[in-house]
């Protein structure tokens, strides 16, 4: 997974327990390759949205991010 120079607003979206699977799924609208799908939050932390939203045991998150092509296989 890429680290990008800041943390993505998908990440953000994700990590926010006010988000809906709608405000993901704006987000994701917004993104436009797999790097950024698959981004990571930051040095400290190799998580990408899927695991955000894992943690934050949200099925329907979880579903739009995997939908949209979110790789489950990242450690």
């Amino acid at each position: 997974a890429e680290q990008l120079p800041q943390m993505h607003p998908l990440i953000e979206a994700v990590m926010s327990l006010d988000s809906t699977v709608e405000t993901i799924k704006e987000q994701l609208s917004n993104i436009s390759s797999a790097a950024e799908l698959n981004a990571i939050k930051d040095s400290s932390s190799n998580w990408t949205a899927l695991h955000w939203a894992a943690d934050r045991g949200d099925k329907d998150i979880i579903v739009a991010l995997l939908d949209a092509g979110a790789d489950p296989n990242i450690t």
